[in-house]
């Protein structure tokens, strides 16, 4: 579907100055240089801090801007898109976080330049986000082992893939399977796991295809339930993340559903990789076609 046909569209670029560790300082004379300024009225504005960040969000609303586009990761994205959802502006993307799961998903091309070319093409579809305990989430949410690796992530003072893997190291030490109680679309089951993943979309990032099934706009999430592989199975589990064979994998199970409640032991939930709350009832409720992405 494209977009309403009107020139140019009014939107601002929104620079996370930290996401995934990447200096960002040339990204103002990258877009003077590849964005087609017939198309686009624009602005670039560099935030600070989050409070910030949806101040002017909801100026930009306010004033009638056609759009975002977020310049960092999917946790960058997220901040934006929860001020946006079921609004009539769109969010585009120029990747610059330490995985990119949500804008890899959607064929954004990595490279800045080329990212911001790619907005030329003036294209928008509808996608779904949800939500859990209320707080909105386009890519991937869960708990357990993965949203542990988010908070200390997020306690770390470096970025970078090579410091998340050290996260994900010192957490795996740690981390055991835990007693869950899940129910999905009504229907209620005892499981054991180390690991719970809500996917909207596909990919945690770097190519790593957590729900290699989902979609974005098909009304549905996928529960990803892993159990704690042995050093000698991680090999594989990541070579299947790779290769998108993860549902194949003895250690994995996924079910599909629109409304899912977990309820375990005090545990962390984690949204679109960034760490959120810890709590013992968790419930998640996906929203079709409720967010205009730019694509």
């Amino acid at each position: 579907m494209a977009v309403q046909e009107k020139r140019p569209y009014k939107i601002q670029f929104i620079i996370n100055p930290i996401s995934g560790g990447k200096k960002k300082h040339s990204i103002p004379a990258l877009i003077e240089e590849h964005l087609n300024e017939e198309l686009f009225d624009y602005n670039v504005w560099i935030w600070d801090h989050v409070d910030a960040l949806q101040n002017e969000v909801e100026k930009l609303k306010s004033e009638r801007y056609d759009g975002i586009i977020a310049v960092g990761g999917d946790g960058t994205i997220n901040q934006i898109a929860r001020k946006l959802i079921g609004s009539q502006m769109f969010i585009g993307f120029i990747p610059m976080g330490s995985g990119n799961g949500l804008t890899r998903q959607l064929k954004i091309p990595q490279e800045p330049s080329e990212a911001i070319a790619h907005l030329n093409k003036c294209k928008v579809k509808e996608i779904d986000t949800a939500e859990i305990n209320g707080q909105p989430f386009v890519n991937v949410a869960g708990v357990g082992f993965d949203a542990r690796v988010s908070r200390s992530f997020a306690k770390s003072k470096k970025r970078g893939l090579l410091n998340y893997s050290r996260c994900v190291i010192g957490e795996y030490r740690e981390a055991q399977n835990a007693d869950y109680k899940i129910t999905i679309d009504n229907r209620e089951r005892n499981v054991k796991a180390f690991m719970l993943s809500i996917a909207n979309g596909a990919q945690w990032g770097n190519d790593f295809f957590v729900a290699p099934n989902a979609s974005l706009d098909d009304g549905v999430l996928d529960v990803v339930i892993m159990s704690k592989p042995s050093l000698t199975k991680i090999p594989k589990l990541m070579v299947d993340l790779n290769r998108q064979q993860i549902q194949d994998n003895s250690l994995v199970e996924i079910v599909k559903g629109r409304d899912i409640r977990i309820q375990c032991t005090q545990e962390v939930a984690h949204v679109d990789g960034e760490a959120g709350e810890e709590d013992t009832d968790f419930s998640v409720k996906v929203k079709p076609l409720s967010l205009k992405v730019f694509v």
